[in-house]
């Protein structure tokens, strides 16, 4: 239950940065959200990736179901797209300082696998990805947005689907 609270706090952090985004007409790199010192690459990575871990962790106390497979494959996928952003981010940091040039903030909002100007959008796969939309050109925060909603959705289906087979007369989790 701690890993549904954690998440639906990250998740209202997420809605208020689409709030930024699209209600009040901000650009991406302005939308930061209510806790502007944590939108970093390594905040966002380190939450990811502990995320994926806890998830991990209900696995070994026995969480299953279709509901539980589907979670487990999302926070995979969603760490990987924030240890390639971390990853990206590095390399940019270390290419600046090597010219000499000072830290811009921009290389916070560098693409990831997924949306506009991703490694996705420039692959082979460019053209077959974008039937699917947003695949290859959604801005990054619509991206995370989506990242984490899908998330929030899985967890909360099968914590549920888990908390009622713990009750007497369910079946084995």
């Amino acid at each position: 239950m701690t890993l549904v609270v954690a998440q639906a706090g990250h998740s209202v952090e997420h809605v208020v940065q689409m709030t930024q985004l699209l209600v009040q007409d901000l650009p991406g790199v302005a939308a930061q959200g209510f806790l502007v010192a944590a939108n970093q690459e390594s905040v966002h990575a380190a939450w990811s990736l502990g995320v994926m871990l806890g998830v991990a962790l209900l696995f070994a106390a026995g969480l299953r179901g279709p509901w539980a497979w589907a979670l487990l494959a999302w926070s995979l996928l969603h760490a990987g797209e924030h240890v390639y952003l971390f990853a990206r981010y590095l390399e940019v940091r270390a290419e600046m300082s090597r010219l000499g040039l000072p830290p811009l903030g921009a290389e916070q909002a560098l693409p990831g696998i997924l949306g506009r100007d991703g490694w996705l959008a420039g692959s082979p796969f460019a053209s077959w990805c974008s039937a699917v939309p947003g695949l290859v050109d959604a801005p990054r925060p619509v991206v995370h947005f989506v990242w984490n909603t899908g998330e929030m959705v899985l967890l909360l289906a099968a914590a549920t689907r888990w908390r009622g087979l713990a009750r007497p007369g369910g079946d084995e989790p």
